[in-house]
């Protein structure tokens, strides 16, 4: 990050390749999203929404509610002035105490008696400060004119039921109006708090404050005492109004989550900011699109009920049945969800029917859950968590409202441990109060913002800012991946390759148990081809960067376990197979019919001399592999091959030449001395291990690899085809109108017929739930019906969100998500 001069940093090394099979992103909004760079701009004050300027100033400089508003932004709060202006725990603060400032009641000094606010002294008794769960701070102070006061400032709902009879006698209209004024802050992208203040009598304080600094100096249950102490004096409020503060987005979030979704990576947004504020800022960094349906949980008015579940058992019903409905070809069929999920199961895109993607999904579903209500009542609950997920996976985005820091770290582990797709989870935060769900999802990244360095500190990779979760992911996890993938199948082969000749020796030597290498060559096998794998592992690039960015669906790689899973380690298991079957009979072959070719002066070749042309045509045909496995060349494959086979000859000639001592007999074998002398002198010998054995196994990968593509091409040997130039790209884009796509693998693959032989239909990734059947089965039900289920169209923002509006970021038309490039 060149503006705030912040490095990348990997603080482990083990989790490299799980950053290109991320399935789900759980991130947090303030700080993450936003730039927590903070902006006080409007409040509301007795029934009315000023906006910052003279108009409010001026009532500020008489006796009025406005200006006990302006004084609670003034001095409830725990910052210190210095130097360069203030120091603030949040920004939250440090905009309300410039906002206030501007508005003529400027706070210039703090001591450990009070602070001093436009030249008046205001002695701060006791601060009740803010955290995660309490959602507000409260400050008693006594004001210049002697009388104490309790000031809090805090999120709407707790302040609400802080309240009393005659709360709301100083704003106009009552809480209606101050609801609405809250409303029409939220649906412009504003943070809000709802401010009070109350009078306390002498006697009060004295009881709260001897309560108070008892449970300071406790050692035992200290935080429980503190909260009963708070309790004696947070109480009957008289609101006075509330405030509006901005956030804007980061540089490049909107183009980063519109990639992200492009990749088929779905993105949750735990925030504890009211619905519209969060709604609306989801709306401004695309992950809400005008052409989606918004799923609200729980429904607008929904109460409490007899059940205590807020009406979401027969909310969830109905909207399962509003998908079936939708999924379904004939809207009018009656079809049990169960039999739906059955019937319309996307067939798996690996080896393992757990981890096939969510039976149903749509681009034109996101699903609005709030944390008081909804979540409070999902969480724990085993059937309403299982349905929950079920409408979570069909939806592409999921906004999460009103949840505190335990909440974000419960809905992680949900998805992580109840979902039976088993997806990668992935969680980015910048502060502490996001701790918890970056530790609980399998890949925690911290962002360096300006909360501290909680999140850093307990993350596996730290970032600047969110946009940079795109080259994480889509460039260095998806070639992680990749490599580590290629280098497993490639050791996995080059094994069994070697399993299986000395098989078929066996098969020929009776079962004798006769050892057909030398001890420490058959030893060195690994270490031979040891450098060749780390070559394609460190430098190997299949597509370039440019190419994976303009077709984000070459994630699917790692998503859908293209490269690593048991079928391909099966192929591989089969071609090995065929590999040992030419490297040992080729060379036998050769061996005992021709006998003459392998006499050089007198001496006839014997095991040792059979058993070193197998070994190293062995290697040697593996080496070749390796080569032909790259797929971007540079100077440091051509140096660690040639290290290989210096390695190799040199060994070989060292085990075979140097003439026994004392010093070193218990390392040399007397039968192996001058089998290299003899064997390379011979012609055969060299045509065997360097032409016939390598050529001959590099033939029956290429064949295989030939057919592989010609036939049965996946969406990544198309990705190399664009990264070369043979394919324009223009055939890969989804075309919502005709529902063509690339699919991942050919039907008629290995794939497929290991899915034909379990009974597994061919692999099909259509749309099943589209914006037109959405919205037909919406106008069926009507709007009142509609909205009692909580299903509504995305609303229009009232706000452009963007970080500048030059720079705002306009996407195209999301593309489906459902099998392409």
């Amino acid at each position: 990050d060149d503006e705030g001069d912040v490095p990348a940093l990997a603080r482990t090394s083990n989790m490299n390749a799980d950053l290109g099979m991320i399935a789900h992103i759980f991130s947090d909004k303030t700080g993450t999203l936003t730039r927590n760079i903070m902006e006080f701009k409007k409040c509301a004050c007795a029934g009315k929404i000023y906006e910052k300027g003279a108009t409010l100033r001026g009532k500020v400089s008489q006796p009025s509610v406005e200006r006990d508003l302006v004084e609670i932004m003034a001095v409830c709060h725990t910052v210190v002035p210095d130097e360069d202006g203030y120091q603030a725990e949040s920004p939250d603060e440090e905009a309300l105490v410039k906002g206030a400032a501007e508005l003529g009641m400027k706070f210039t000094a703090r001591s450990t008696e009070g602070v001093e606010v436009d030249g008046k002294r205001y002695l701060v008794l006791a601060t009740i400060p803010f955290n995660s769960t309490r959602k507000r701070m409260s400050a008693l102070v006594q004001g210049p004119d002697g009388k104490a006061r309790i000031l809090c400032k805090g999120a709407d709902n707790i302040m609400f039921g802080l309240t009393g009879k005659d709360s709301f006698k100083r704003f106009a209209g009552g809480r209606p109006a101050l609801d609405d004024c809250l409303q029409q802050f939220s649906r412009v992208g504003l943070r809000t708090l709802v401010l009070g203040r109350r009078d306390v009598s002498r006697s009060e304080k004295d009881k709260f404050l001897k309560a108070w600094r008892a449970a300071e100096t406790a050692t035992e249950d200290r935080k429980g005492k503190l909260a009963e102490a708070a309790a004696l004096i947070e109480r009957d409020f008289e609101i006075v109004g509330a405030t509006a503060i901005e956030d804007r987005l980061q540089d490049g979030v909107p183009e980063t989550i519109h990639e992200l979704a492009k990749a088929e990576i779905k993105l949750w947004v735990l925030t504890g900011d009211k619905v519209e504020t969060a709604i609306n800022i989801a709306k401004s960094a695309k992950l809400l699109t005008d052409d989606m349906f918004l799923v609200k949980l729980p429904a607008e008015g929904a109460t409490k009920g007899p059940e205590g579940d807020w009406g979401l058992g027969a909310q969830l019903t109905a909207l399962e049945a509003v998908v079936q409905r939708a999924a379904t070809p004939d809207p009018a069929a009656t079809v049990s969800w169960s039999s739906l999920q059955e019937s319309t199961l996307r067939e798996p895109l690996d080896d393992d029917p757990q981890r096939t993607p969510a039976s149903l999904a749509s681009d034109h579903l996101a699903l609005v859950v709030e944390g008081a209500t909804a979540m409070e009542t999902i969480l724990g609950n085993e059937e309403l968590e299982q349905r929950f997920l079920k409408l979570a996976n069909v939806c592409k985005a999921v906004v999460a409202c009103r949840v505190s820091p335990a909440q974000k770290r419960l809905i992680v582990g949900l998805v992580r441990r109840k979902d039976t797709t088993r997806p990668v989870t992935l969680a980015i935060g910048d502060g502490a109060n996001d701790v918890g769900m970056i530790q609980e999802a399998h890949i925690g990244v911290g962002i360096s913002g300006k909360e501290g360095r909680q999140a850093v500190n307990n993350s596996d990779f730290a970032i600047g800012q969110f946009r940079f979760l795109k080259p994480l992911l889509l460039k260095h996890g998806r070639r992680n991946y990749r490599r580590m993938s290629k280098v497993i199948v490639y050791s996995f082969f080059k094994n069994i390759v070697l399993t299986f000749v000395l098989f078929y020796y066996q098969a020929d030597c009776g079962w004798s148990g006769t050892s057909f290498y030398e001890a420490w060559v058959y030893s060195g096998f690994n270490f031979f081809l040891a450098f060749t794998p780390l070559a394609f592992g460190w430098f190997d690039v299949d597509t370039s960067a440019e190419t994976v960015r303009k077709y984000p669906r070459l994630y699917a790689a790692g998503l859908h376990r293209m490269d690593l899973n048991v079928t391909n380690m099966a192929y591989a298991t089969l071609e090995a197979v065929g590999a040992s079957l030419l490297i040992y009979f080729i060379t036998r072959q050769v061996y005992w019919r021709p006998q003459n070719v392998w006499t050089h002066r007198g001496k006839d070749g014997d095991l040792w001399v059979f058993g070193t042309a197998v070994f190293v045509g062995m290697v040697n045909a593996m080496l070749l592999r390796a080569a032909l496995l790259v797929d971007s060349w540079n100077k440091y494959h051509i140096y660690f091959f040639f290290m290989q086979f210096l390695a190799l000859y040199a060994f070989v000639i060292f085990m075979s030449e140097v003439w026994p001592t004392s010093s070193v007999d218990w390392f040399l074998d007397y039968d192996y001395y001058g089998v290299a002398f003899h064997s390379f002198e011979l012609g055969v010998y060299w045509l065997l291990t360097f032409i016939l054995v390598p050529v001959a196994c590099a033939a029956l990968q290429l064949l295989v690899v030939g057919v592989h593509l010609e036939f049965f091409p996946n969406v990544n040997d198309i990705g190399r085809e664009l990264d070369h130039g043979h394919v324009d790209g223009e055939s890969l884009e989804h075309s919502r109108k005709d529902n063509t796509f690339v699919p991942l693998r050919s039907r008629y693959s290995l794939h497929g017929l290991v899915d034909r032989c379990l009974g597994r239909a061919a692999p099909a990734r259509p749309d099943l739930v589209t914006q037109d059947s959405i919205r037909s089965v919406s106008d069926s039900l009507g709007p009142g019906r509609a909205a009692q289920i909580g299903l509504e169209a995305t609303p229009e923002s009232g706000f452009d969100y963007s970080h500048a509006a030059d720079q705002s970021f306009h996407a195209p038309s999301p593309v489906s998500a459902s099998g392409v490039i």
